[in-house]
């Protein structure tokens, strides 16, 4: 049987009803139940993790301390605490090639620097310099007084010995240097012979003449030229005050080595007025003869050389500076003063004094990978 459409009509009206205070009746019992409940505030988030480690890239072979407890978070959701402990440059490239931070900025480590980063691993804590400066004679000796003040270049390599984190720190070096000055212009009399060769006669040679001149010739050094191996040792001393800097720091150093090397010279000889006088006369007694000149003693023109070196001086150095494509751990602008003793044969150039005594200051440039 088919019922009316009115009828079905306020059939659905009565479930819509229905359904409408059911619906009421949950929400109550809900709201209800929430508000016998205590109010919690959210948990505060979980900071990225971090490293103390701020003052150790700033403090180079003197590291910094960790001087707070930082909390870390893990994939697990516990916790880590960090004790503070002194932490190494070592421990802090690691940190830093893991990413975790970013010491030196964007191109801290950037894939382009990788070259130089091999660099640091194959040499560590190795210093290369390259000094340049001036090269005085001091103490008066004949030396001394027979060369002007020149010029030196040095490079080398320097390492720590000790713990390179402290702030007193004994190490050693080799390199090269070549030092030159030019002479004076103050000679020293040579005695000498000068023979005398009559023309033949009938084809037949005839006896040289010789005559002694104690006034030959006036000879002086035209210049000094001298390379050398350098083999030495030191301690480099960073105060406190000047450790705090930040991104730079100043240094003190002192340095000592010996050298073994070999040096050059070079002679230019002048007539005396008293041999200018001679070859006339002999010209004048034998016409047509042949003159010769003979010095009767011999310059040395090379000669091995053995010396000793030793220097003070100061360094500015700045940390983790990348040039281009180039990462250094350090770099240094540093003067010393030099004072170097060297023992060399001339010969009969100087027959009872060889030592020479110069007075080496320099400035340099040091990078450290």
């Amino acid at each position: 049987m088919i019922e009316p459409q009115g009828h079905l009509r306020c059939t659905g009206r009565r479930a819509w009803w229905s359904l409408r205070t059911v619906g009421v009746a949950l929400l109550s019992m809900m709201g209800s139940a929430m508000a016998q409940q205590p109010i919690v505030a959210p948990a505060p988030p979980v900071p990225p993790s971090s490293f103390p480690i701020s003052s150790a890239l700033g403090s180079g072979m003197n590291a910094g301390l960790a001087t707070s407890q930082v909390g870390l978070s893990s994939p697990t959701g516990t916790e880590t605490v960090l004790s503070s402990e002194p932490i190494t440059r070592e421990e802090a490239m690691l940190i830093g090639r893991s990413n975790v931070i970013d010491p030196g900025g964007p191109d801290f480590w950037n894939p382009d620097l990788e070259k130089s980063r091999a660099m640091a691993e194959l040499w560590p804590f190795v210093t290369w310099y390259l000094k340049a400066g001036t090269v005085t004679p001091v103490g008066g000796g004949f030396l001394e007084d027979h060369i002007r003040t020149g010029f030196t270049i040095q490079t080398g390599g320097r390492a720590p010995i000790s713990d390179p984190d402290a702030p007193l720190v004994w190490f050693g070096e080799i390199g090269g240097t070549y030092m030159g000055n030019d002479g004076t212009g103050s000679g020293v009399i040579r005695p000498g012979a000068l023979v005398i060769t009559p023309p033949s006669v009938n084809l037949i040679p005839q006896p040289p003449i010789i005559e002694l001149e104690p006034n030959f010739y006036n000879t002086y050094l035209a210049s000094m030229r001298r390379g050398s191996i350098q083999v030495g040792t030191g301690l480099q001393f960073t105060p406190q005050f000047a450790a705090n800097q930040g991104w730079r720091k100043l240094q003190f150093n002192g340095r000592g080595g010996l050298r073994l090397g070999h040096a050059r010279m070079k002679y230019l000889d002048t007539y005396t007025p008293e041999l200018l006088a001679d070859i006339v006369a002999a010209e004048a007694l034998v016409p047509g003869a042949s003159i010769s000149l003979r010095p009767s003693n011999v310059f040395e023109l090379g000669d091995t050389f053995f010396g000793l070196y030793t220097s003070l001086g100061f360094a500015i150095t700045w940390e983790d500076v990348c040039w281009g494509p180039c990462y250094f751990s350090t770099v240094s602008l540093a003067g010393d003063l030099e004072y170097s003793n060297e023992w060399i044969d001339t010969g009969a150039f100087s027959p009872t004094d060889n030592s020479l005594g110069t007075l080496v200051p320099t400035i340099s440039l040091n990078l450290c990978w």
